[in-house]
C-alpha cells in the first residue's frame, strides 16, 4: 500500500519522467490517467512512469524461456496485464498470426486497447473476462489497489469486488475456428486451476505452455504448482527444466506437447 501511494506521488512520477528521458532519451508523455512510453520496440504504457523500461519491455523473456513465438504462430496470452507480453507476441506472430489476449481487470483492458490502437496491432482479439472452467458465468472478482494482486481468490488489499463475466478456451477455440496453438501463456494469480476441466479441447492443442503459478504467496489459496503439472503430465505434456532460484520465477512450468 504505502509503494503504491508513493508510486502515485506526481513530484515522484516526474522525477521518474526527467529521470527516463536523460537515460533512455526516449519521449514518455501523460496522456489523462497513463503514462505512455514511446520505444524502439514499441509504444507501452503504465499507471506511473516505468522505473526499469528494459526489465519491464522484455518481461517476455520469463514466459519465453523454451519457446520463442514466431511468424503465423496462433498465441493465447492469458492474464495480458499492461500488456508488453501481448505486444510483443503480436509483433512476433505477424499479419497472418493471432493473440488472443484475455484480462478480467477493466483498467488494464483499457489500457490493452489503447496499446493496440497505439501500435496498430492488428492480430490481436481481446477478451475482457475471466479464465475458468465454465462459460459466461458472473464470479466475483478481487480488484487490488495493486493490480499485480488482483485475483479470483479472497485477497485482504482488495479495494473493491466486481462481477466479472467467465470464459473457457474451449469456447473461445470454437468461436474462432482455431485448430493449432502454438504458445500459451498464464499468468492470472491462481486461476490456472481451472485447466483441470472446461478447457480440455485446448489442452489437446496447445503445443507450447508458459504457466507463472504463485506458490511464493504464503497462501494455499494460490498453491498450483504441483496440481497444474499433474493436469500437464495427464495430458501428455513433457515439463521442461525450470533453472531458476528466484523466488517467483522457479514457480514458472514451462511445458511442451509430446
Amino acid at each position: 500500500m504505502i509503494k503504491s501511494i508513493f508510486l502515485r506521488n506526481k513530484l515522484f512520477h516526474n522525477f521518474l519522467a526527467f529521470c527516463y528521458l536523460v537515460f533512455y532519451k526516449s519521449t514518455i508523455k501523460k496522456i489523462n490517467d497513463y503514462w505512455v512510453h514511446y520505444t524502439k520496440k514499441g509504444i507501452f504504457i503504465n499507471f506511473h512512469p516505468i522505473k526499469n523500461l528494459k526489465l519491464f519491455v522484455e518481461n517476455h523473456k520469463f514466459f519465453t524461456e523454451y519457446y520463442n513465438p514466431k511468424k503465423n504462430d496462433i498465441i493465447f496470452d492469458l492474464g495480458s496485464g499492461l500488456g508488453q507480453e501481448m505486444l510483443y507476441f503480436s509483433v512476433k506472430s505477424g499479419n497472418k498470426g493471432k493473440v488472443i489476449s484475455i484480462e478480467p481487470d477493466p483498467r488494464l483492458y483499457k489500457v490493452l486497447k489503447k496499446i493496440i490502437f497505439l501500435n496498430n496491432l492488428k492480430n490481436i482479439k481481446l477478451y475482457n473476462k475471466a479464465f475458468y472452467y465454465k462459460n459466461n458465468e458472473k464470479i466475483k472478482f478481487n480488484l487490488a489497489d495493486d493490480w499485480m494482486e488482483n485475483t479470483i481468490n479472497q485477497n485482504k488489499d482488495s479495494i473493491k469486488f466486481i462481477n466479472v463475466k467467465t470464459v473457457t478456451l474451449d469456447y473461445i477455440i470454437k468461436n474462432n475456428k482455431i485448430k493449432k496453438i502454438d504458445f500459451a501463456k498464464f499468468n492470472i494469480e491462481g486461476a490456472e486451476k481451472f485447466l483441470k476441466k472446461g478447457n480440455k479441447k485446448f489442452l489437446k492443442i496447445c503445443k507450447n505452455l508458459a504457466i507463472s503459478c504463485h506458490d511464493f504467496i504464503d497462501d494455499e489459496k494460490f498453491k498450483t504448482f504441483s496440481l497444474v503439472k499433474k493436469i500437464l503430465l495427464e495430458n501428455n505434456f513433457q515439463i521442461k527444466k525450470n533453472k531458476s532460484k528466484n523466488k517467483v520465477y522457479k514457480y514458472h512450468i514451462y511445458a511442451k506437447k509430446l
